[in-house]
């Protein structure tokens, strides 16, 4: 059963629910990549989206504006291409106790 307000949460704050209950068993080092990771890349793209309303195709799109944006605001992220995310996404994407496939975490 669903909170009330749930499902009106955006990936941005759902981010920094996660962020805060992963801060407890992780380095100091680590959490600092972790926010600015979110900060940088992730929250710009998809941090304004209702976690329910995200489906496969913004995700896909977003991915690749992450990945390696058109409108140069940052450099590509990561060693790995945005067709290799999208051609495993369940091991890229899915999060334990998740569904749909595709989910935030």
């Amino acid at each position: 059963m669903s909170k009330k307000g749930e499902n009106k949460m955006t990936f941005a704050e759902l981010s920094s629910q996660w962020l805060l209950s992963v801060s407890y068993g992780i380095k100091e080092s680590t959490l600092y990549h972790y926010r600015y990771t979110l900060n940088r890349y992730i929250l710009p793209v998809f941090g304004i989206y209702k976690v329910q309303t995200l489906g496969e195709q913004q995700l896909e799109s977003g991915i690749l504006r992450v990945i390696s944006p058109e409108d140069g605001s940052h450099l590509p992220l990561g060693g790995f291409s945005g067709k290799g995310v999208l051609d495993h996404p369940s091991q890229n994407l899915q999060v334990r106790g998740s569904s749909p496939s595709y989910a935030s975490g």
